[in-house]
């Protein structure tokens, strides 16, 4: 039996993620988009965990993220890798004004 192969994450992009880690503990204090149990270090961790997969994904390529919630993975997807074509589609009309709102602040 083998072990699992571990996360490989660029540690630049943890860093890329802190304004959205940050902007997203303020506005979850009143819209409660993700867990209020979580501090603002382990949501960074969450956004950067997010990210794992983008280095399967082509220059350019067209994403849709289904059920974006609070815009994982969609926001920190298009805050470390611009050339991608991210469309969120979310039903609750509060995450939408958020994942508006992030985009317009770091993206």
């Amino acid at each position: 039996m083998t072990s699992p192969t571990p996360l490989q994450l660029d540690p630049k992009h943890r860093a890329q993620l802190a304004p959205l880690a940050a902007l997203l503990t303020q506005w979850n204090k009143a819209h409660n988009l993700v867990s209020r149990k979580l501090s603002e270090d382990q949501l960074l961790d969450l956004l950067w965990e997010a990210t794992a997969f983008e280095r399967f994904l082509p220059l350019g390529a067209n994403v849709a993220d289904l059920g974006s919630g609070a815009g994982i993975p969609a926001l920190p997807l298009a805050v470390i890798r611009p050339d991608l074509k991210i469309e969120a589609v979310e039903p609750r009309q509060k995450r939408c004004t958020w994942i508006r709102f992030a985009q317009q602040k770091l993206v």
